[in-house]
């Protein structure tokens, strides 16, 4: 039945750690730039964060207008036809219909690649600052009561970073009950669930609006962005530069 499927979809979310679940989930999914060389690229981490009822509500629409397609990815969409524009249209609202909250994270390496070692090259990309800078924004914006479930598309050459990053700002940050404010996070294969086709969309969007506002593939996306209001960090070039070298002060 309707309801069944979207139960189907929220059965494995929401129930634990089970002496005291999270109220929260977050899903999330990255999106880069590799049109260029590597060194110019952006990287966007983002998706939405609500409680258990927002995505429930969300989940039902969602399935209702997405159509009998079996998985819905922004790779996949056909760009020279109207149909593709009124689908993006009718999906891009619905996030923010249901009270789900935009959360986003993204650096252009091109601003700060200058000040790192080869070896840090290769081992610090632009994930582990969007997707660090993002979380630390959620936690400052969360109730301090409250605990988080993260959600993260199983993207293989950034699962290590992933784990590191959550880790390391799970370590370190607990609500005002002593447990960890991140309850847990884990990794889901792409179009295993329908909640994830949010962010595969929301992250798409922000790499075509910093790729070229007025392209076609922007100008459709744009439903999703809404009012641009949002958790996270975009870091600017100042910004970013600072972090890195602080980062480079504390860990020589």
């Amino acid at each position: 039945s309707w309801d069944d499927r979207v139960q189907g979809e929220l059965c494995r979310y929401f129930s634990t750690p089970h002496d005291h679940p999270p109220r929260w989930l977050l899903m999330l999914t990255a999106y880069i730039d590799e049109t260029g060389h590597e060194s110019n690229e952006n990287m966007f981490v983002a998706g939405h964060i609500g409680n258990d009822d927002q995505w429930r509500a969300f989940a039902a629409d969602w399935i209702s207008l997405r159509g009998n397609r079996k998985q819905f990815h922004m790779s996949n969409l056909r760009w020279k036809h109207p149909r593709t524009e009124k689908l993006l249209a009718q999906l891009g609202p619905l996030p923010n219909k249901h009270g789900l909250t935009r959360v986003v994270g993204g650096v252009r390496m091109s601003d700060y690649i200058d000040l790192l070692e080869d070896r840090e090259r290769r081992a610090v990309k632009g994930y582990y600052f969007s997707l660090q800078g993002m979380i630390l924004a959620i936690l400052k914006w969360m109730p301090r009561d409250e605990r988080l479930e993260i959600v993260l598309e199983d993207q293989r050459r950034y699962r290590e970073v992933a784990n590191l990053t959550i880790g390391e700002i799970a370590a370190q940050y607990r609500n005002v009950h002593g447990m960890t404010q991140i309850a847990k996070w884990s990794f889901v294969p792409k179009g295993s669930t329908i909640l994830l086709e949010q962010a595969d969309y929301l992250a798409n969007a922000l790499l075509q609006l910093y790729r070229d506002e007025d392209s076609t593939k922007s100008k459709w996306t744009r439903p999703i962005l809404g009012d641009m209001k949002c958790v996270g960090n975009i870091f600017k070039r100042n910004t970013i530069r600072e972090i890195i070298k602080l980062r480079k002060e504390l860990l020589p």
